[in-house]
């Protein structure tokens, strides 16, 4: 049996208390049913042993009475009174033996229904106290689990668990397609870059890091969209000066033709207003220039944020690629491989493991590290492989040799395949199972299949054997049966 089992940790020392005393009752019992069946049967020897007696006692007598026929048919003649009262006592003699020994037997039969009726109590008092386990067991059942079905949960539990395994293959599938995506990936960016240099360095930079370096920041970006509003207002406040200036100048016109005007007055308003003017356009002249500016600014901009986005997009594949795989050490990508190396082993492992035995499958290692066992014949539960016994480690690790085989053999051929002791462990049922499934492996595969072993019983199976044998002088001799 295991060493470890799942579930001695978690027995009460009150509730072991109890049970040893109820274990100790029930072998007191036990004790004292076992004598009484031991007088039972020594009573039912003494009366084999007197039928015995009696039956020989009954030929014994039967062997008497053909002599004493005899005599008598010699003495008939002589007197047949005598004849007639002997024949007369002989039957009565075995009438009382005839009597006597159904006597016995229907002793022999009450003994026997006495030992049945014994026996039928023992059976009795078991189905009593498996019935009281039973109601214990359900009473803490039910403590433990509210469900009203639990055959049903369990069933939605396994379907839960081949939906997932399912799901699983799933996402093989995808990370292989995925995989093969980001070696494309790859490919085209390598392509895309060396394209994209000459026409970086025409730009006047080094690089797409260069570029990066060069990109307008938040801060600039709002400052210019500020400058630009600035622009606009400071574009409309010169044309309303404009157009006052017009009404202006309209109105000077007017006023030029009055003819109560002197020189001096007219010539010292078009002074102002040639001064104004001037001061007019140099303002446009300086918006103009910051319009130019904005402009060449904003369509910079627009060319930034374009190449921005061409390399978001690259940046997102990447860095989804770099937090899946990317490590400095190699670490992660490793971890990654080695994952999907286990799933498949482990897909492999199960598919050789329900040919071997249908109460275990392997799954997916728990926190320390270690794989677990899902127990169908406990409702799929997990356990650690430490509670397995001898011989179901040994179907697992069977199953897992041979996965590993399947594996290695796609691209390395294995032609032969050697199996170290084990099988001591196996019961005769299990044996045969291991036994015909290695033979099977032989038929299909033609691989050459060795088991090392001292087990007596795999002599019958195996027809070529190579047999190690000692002498006295502490030499070995190799000899080979059932070679062709």
């Amino acid at each position: 049996g295991a060493v470890d089992h799942p579930y001695t940790k978690h027995l009460p020392a009150e509730e072991a208390s109890a049970l040893e005393n109820k274990i100790t009752k029930n072998k007191t019992a036990i004790a004292a049913e076992e004598k009484t069946l031991k007088q039972l049967k020594e009573l039912i020897t003494t009366a084999e042993t007197a039928k015995k007696i009696t039956l020989e006692r009954l030929a014994q007598l039967e062997k008497e009475s053909t002599s004493l026929n005899k005599e008598l048919k010699k003495f008939e003649s002589q007197n047949s009174t005598l004849q007639i009262q002997l024949t007369e006592d002989i039957d009565k003699l075995i009438f009382q033996l005839n009597e006597k020994i159904n006597q016995w037997e229907k002793g022999l039969v009450a003994c026997s229904m006495l030992k049945i009726n014994m026996e039928l109590k023992e059976n009795y008092k078991d189905l009593s106290n498996l019935t009281k386990n039973y109601k214990t067991i359900d009473t803490k059942r039910k403590n433990k689990f509210k469900g009203a079905d639990p055959s049903a949960i369990c069933n939605r539990l396994q379907d839960r668990f081949n939906k997932y395994k399912t799901s699983i293959v799933e996402n093989k599938v995808s990370i292989e397609k995925e995989s093969k995506d980001l070696i494309r990936a790859k490919d085209i960016f390598q392509k895309t870059s060396e394209l994209l240099e000459p026409k970086i360095k025409k730009l006047g930079f080094a690089s797409i890091d260069a570029i990066n370096q060069h990109l307008l920041t938040e801060t600039d970006l709002q400052r210019i969209k500020e400058q630009q509003q600035s622009l606009i207002k400071s574009e409309s406040a010169i044309k309303s000066a404009i157009e006052t200036l017009e009404k202006s100048q309209k109105l000077a016109l007017q006023q030029d033709k009055q003819p109560e005007l002197s020189i001096e007055a007219v010539q010292s308003q078009l002074q102002i207003k040639e001064e104004q003017r001037d001061i007019v356009n140099k303002q446009l002249g300086n918006n103009e220039a910051q319009l130019k500016q904005d402009d060449a600014l904003v369509a910079r901009r627009k060319d930034k944020e374009s190449i921005i986005q061409g390399l978001n997009k690259k940046l997102e594949r990447w860095s989804l690629m770099n937090k899946i795989i990317g490590d400095a050490t190699g670490n992660k990508f490793a971890n990654f491989a080695q994952g999907l190396t286990l799933q498949n082993l482990l897909v492999f492992t199960n598919k050789r493991l329900q040919k071997l035995s249908d109460r275990y499958l392997l799954d997916q290692p728990g926190e320390d590290g270690a794989l677990r066992v899902v127990d169908q014949y406990q409702g799929n539960i997990q356990r650690a492989v430490s509670t397995l016994s001898g011989g179901e480690t040994f179907l697992i690790s069977l199953a897992l040799a041979l996965s590993l085989s399947d594996m290695a053999s796609k691209n390395v051929a294995l032609e032969s395949l050697f199996i170290d002791e084990g099988f001591g462990t196996l019961d005769q049922d299990t044996l045969d199972v291991a036994l015909n499934t290695l033979e099977k492996l032989q038929s299909e595969s033609q691989k050459t299949v060795g088991v090392i072993s001292h087990v007596e019983a795999l002599k019958e199976r195996i027809n070529v054997q190579i047999k190690l044998s000692k002498n006295s002088q502490g030499y070995s001799k190799i000899q080979i049966e059932g070679a062709n």
